[in-house]
């Protein structure tokens, strides 16, 4: 029976759905919080144990991350254990060196996905005063100003002209002082975009959801039916997991959009830690389940 440890940062009432996953697979699952854990260094060992609660770490044959949040120290702390004890860690960009902080910063995951030949919105990084001035001459307004750090649709503006850029980076300027991060990227006209879940190398599902500014985009037609989205094929969809591989992800949400002039599709951003009562709502998939099945298939 594959013993399998699940950790989370804070409380971790919402890990609990895990244990009868584990009861229904065949599998031990174990859920702890990364302030459970807990190391003594003796001079009569070379390496010291690290324990979750009373469990040593090296009883687990695979350990999942579910969120680490701020806890990027104890992730790191567990990785460092793991990898001594050939133990998989999930996702593998834990493993990787440079990565640990996730999620990764938006700046970073576009150079990745692009390196990949990921299909993704063209996009502007720099500082606020160098998106006030070369941003209108690499986008046409509208444009999308974004921070580097933003999640779960936050951290989002739409500019529609110049005033309204000046307007935006100076109340923006006192975040920037404090080490945030922006970038300016590509204005795509999309009513929807599809979540698509990601398992390791296949796809569990996907939903719609619409977008932000639904509305506007529908308002650019002036009261004209609005163009419907294609079916996404099957190459298109696999762009997520293409996406999610390139990220070192196991366990993700891919936002893929779909341009409702020109056709093409693209990668939004990769959620690691997604969120999935809406899409178990939606589709009726048991997505703990799914994943201790996928964990228990680890060596």
């Amino acid at each position: 029976m594959k013993k399998i440890l699940i950790l989370a940062g804070g409380k971790i009432k919402h890990l609990e759905p895990f244990l009868e996953a584990g009861k229904n697979v065949g599998a031990e699952v174990v859920v702890g919080s990364f302030g459970e854990l807990s190391y003594l260094t003796e001079s009569s060992q070379k390496t010291p144990r690290l324990f979750v609660g009373e469990r040593d770490i090296a009883d687990f044959d695979v350990i999942y991350f579910r969120l680490v949040g701020k806890r990027a120290e104890d992730a790191a702390l567990v990785v460092s254990f793991a990898r001594e004890h050939k133990i998989p860690v999930v996702d593998q960009i834990y493993t990787r060196d440079g990565f640990i902080n996730l999620p990764l910063k938006k700046g970073q995951e576009a150079v990745c996905l692009v390196q990949a030949g990921i299909s993704f919105p063209k996009t502007f990084f720099g500082g606020l005063d160098m998106i006030l001035e070369k941003a209108p001459e690499i986008f046409d307004f509208p444009f999308v100003v974004k921070g580097s750090y933003g999640k779960q649709g936050h951290a989002v503006w739409r500019v529609d002209n110049k005033d309204q850029l000046r307007k935006l980076v100076g109340e923006l300027k006192k975040l920037e002082r404090e080490g945030k991060r922006f970038f300016a990227q590509e204005f795509i006209k999309i009513t929807e975009r599809t979540r698509v879940f990601v398992l390791g190398d296949r796809l569990l599902g996907s939903i719609t959801m619409p977008t932000k500014w639904r509305r506007y985009v529908q308002g650019i037609y002036g009261g004209r039916e609005t163009p419907e989205r294609s079916p996404l094929t099957e190459r298109e969809l696999a762009l997520a997991v293409g996406a999610a591989q390139a990220l070192g992800i196991d366990v993700a949400g891919v936002d893929l959009i779909q341009d409702l002039e020109t056709r093409k599709v693209y990668v939004l951003e990769v959620n690691s830690a997604p969120r999935w009562a809406r899409f178990k709502k939606e589709t009726g998939i048991n997505v703990e389940e799914e994943i201790v099945k996928y964990l228990a298939g680890l060596s």
